[in-house]
């Protein structure tokens, strides 16, 4: 069994185990699909994933944005 505390909307904290307080079971923790993380939104009935971070951008050297704004006519290279 999988346990999460839902905080706004939102899965806090995950246990494999019901967690206790003083003998019997701490309140505010739900049962879960196995498949349920940290991070995780919960609307009252479904659980949705986060949205995946977008993929790195392709980044171009300093010199070589120096070159074109040299030969664009923009700015004068440095004598």
């Amino acid at each position: 069994m999988k346990y999460a505390r839902i905080i706004d909307g939102v899965v806090d904290s995950i246990s494999y185990d019901l967690p206790y307080f003083e003998g019997r079971p701490e309140s505010g923790w739900t049962e879960v699909p196995d498949d349920v993380f940290a991070g995780f939104s919960f609307d009252g009935e479904n659980f949705t994933g986060p949205e995946p971070t977008p993929p790195p951008r392709q980044t171009v050297r300093k010199s070589v944005v120096q070159v074109r704004i040299i030969v664009s006519g923009v700015l004068r290279p440095r004598p």
